[in-house]
């Protein structure tokens, strides 16, 4: 799932990516 969640990553605001990484 590494894989699936580094494109989101990149893909959704960095917003939902600080929300996401914690």
């Amino acid at each position: 799932m590494a894989q699936n969640e580094s494109e989101i990553r990149y893909l959704t605001p960095p917003t939902v990516e600080v929300k996401k990484k914690k």
